[in-house]
């Protein structure tokens, strides 16, 4: 993705969050302009994908086989 400084770890999830693959330690590409080749992740048939910081220890502790749950922030802030 241009414009990013930091390496990603993409999640593919179904469509009931069950992580299907993760594309791990994808580089960063902190260019705006795609002068260079931009790094492109593995393709994978999901349902959502999340892009999480490589460094994050929620993205380490990801693993496919496991199901996400996320919490709703809806209303939180009203």
């Amino acid at each position: 993705m241009p414009d990013t400084h930091f390496d990603l770890d993409i999640v593919f999830m179904s469509a009931d969050y069950y992580v299907l693959d993760i594309h791990r330690g994808l580089k960063h590409f902190p260019f705006k302009q795609p002068q260079h080749k931009i790094p492109l992740s593995k393709e994978v048939l999901s349902q959502h994908v999340l892009e999480l910081r490589s460094d994050s220890p929620h993205a380490a502790s990801i693993q496919p086989g496991m199901i996400l749950q996320f919490e709703s922030l809806a209303g939180k802030n009203d």
